[in-house]
């Protein structure tokens, strides 16, 4: 309404000191004058695009998010001024841009600004804010840019270090569990039939070759199978630092193994992100992939592992039975047992399973006694997992 005082009062002066004639070609031309300037100011602002670019996709916690606006007039109009409003999600931290600038006819300009992961999971950037105007300032005129780019934050992993152990730490321990299997697409010649050798490993086409029998020499290599199964049920925590310790113990545990030439799958009775109206609770995780990609696929995992309540730990070994196939080592991540995931655990160990447990909550001196006792009593090994800030390193310690 101010824009348009000025306006007035020229009209007033007009009448005063030359009469009405002259006021008619005032208010045509102010007429003309505010109708072009519509005009340019809404055709100019529909021909601006904005395009956001982010460089990666998935970034750690702590690490910088560079980010590039690109604004572009892809019309002849020079836009006289732009104001642009880019707000950040939640969990990302830094400062949100505003900006007012002019642009011309078949220019662009370049905004670049960073922001900090703070927390794990996946982000959806809003739609960008754009705001123009007349040359004469009485309208503004607003549109939205819709922008589909999302990042998603994954915890951060740490080194590991095994404690009270011998030999060489748990190294030993894997290279005991481990079987050698054959691969049979990697044959690396023939040598004479020896008694013994089963009949699928001979190689008829060489035999046929040299006229006597030759057994194919295939590769033999080492593989642990390994189900890690973290506790993502909240009230199984003491805090919200205490759940995401534990998400942090399951991604440093994955790339221990996985550096092991270790075949890992996770699973999680926690909620998925993604599916929180989903009343059948399906379960979060990544099943075993010989790949190098495997690790990425589990950070996802974690990264979309909500904050909130779930299902029982135990009921998350039910669900995944037909995911694990003979010999599958089983890796348990949780603040505590209760009974009946020892009746679990317990009947995984009589079909010849290698179980471990880790342990993320504080213990006292009596706790330690008793998960000692059970451990050895089951012959299965459980660790108790201490945060080393000093160094950066999570210390397991054999219980």
């Amino acid at each position: 309404m101010r824009s348009w005082v000025k306006y007035i009062l020229l009209s007033a002066v007009i009448i005063i000191f030359f009469g009405g004639g002259p006021l008619y070609i005032y208010l045509y031309a102010l007429f003309f004058t505010i109708l072009f300037a519509q005009l340019w100011a809404q055709i100019a602002l529909f021909r601006i695009t904005i395009n956001r670019k982010i460089p990666d996709k998935g970034y750690f916690i702590g690490e910088t998010i560079p980010i590039c606006l690109e604004v572009k007039n892809i019309g002849r109009l020079p836009a006289l001024w732009i104001y642009i409003e880019d707000r950040l999600p939640l969990g990302l931290s830094g400062k949100e841009i505003k900006e007012v600038f002019s642009l011309g006819g078949m220019k662009k300009q370049v905004l670049s600004f960073s922001v900090r992961a703070c927390e794990r999971g996946l982000y959806h950037f809003s739609p960008l804010k754009i705001m123009s105007g007349d040359i004469l300032g009485l309208f503004h005129y607003r549109k939205e840019c819709i922008s589909q780019e999302e990042v998603i934050v994954f915890p951060r992993y740490k080194k590991i270090v095994f404690t009270d152990i011998g030999f060489m730490g748990l190294n030993a321990l894997t290279k005991a569990n481990m079987s050698f299997v054959t691969d049979p697409l990697v044959v690396i010649g023939s040598r004479d039939y020896q008694k013994g050798d089963p009949l699928k490993h001979i190689d008829w086409k060489a035999t046929a070759r040299t006229q006597s029998l030759k057994t194919r020499q295939i590769e033999y290599r080492k593989s642990l199978a390994c189900a890690i199964l973290l506790n993502g049920n909240l009230n199984d925590y003491i805090s919200q630092d205490d759940f995401e310790k534990a998400i942090e113990i399951a991604a440093s545990l994955s790339k221990w193994l996985l550096d092991r030439n270790g075949e890992v799958a996770l699973y999680s009775n926690g909620r998925n992100k993604l599916y929180l109206e989903d009343r059948s609770l399906p379960v979060l995780g990544t099943s075993i992939n010989d790949d190098k990609n495997q690790f990425i696929r589990i950070l996802n995992s974690l990264a979309l592992l909500h904050v909130g309540h779930s299902y029982p730990l135990y009921k998350l070994l039910d669900r995944i039975q037909s995911e694990l196939s003979l010999g599958t080592a089983l890796i348990f991540i949780t603040p505590a047992v209760d009974n009946e995931l020892w009746r679990r655990i317990v009947i995984e160990k009589k079909k010849g399973r290698e179980i471990w447990v880790v342990l993320t909550k504080r213990l006292m001196q009596k706790e330690k006694e008793m998960y000692k006792q059970k451990g050895n009593s089951l012959k299965i090994k459980v660790f108790y997992a201490v945060e080393n800030e000093e160094v950066g390193v999570i210390e397991f310690q054999l219980l």
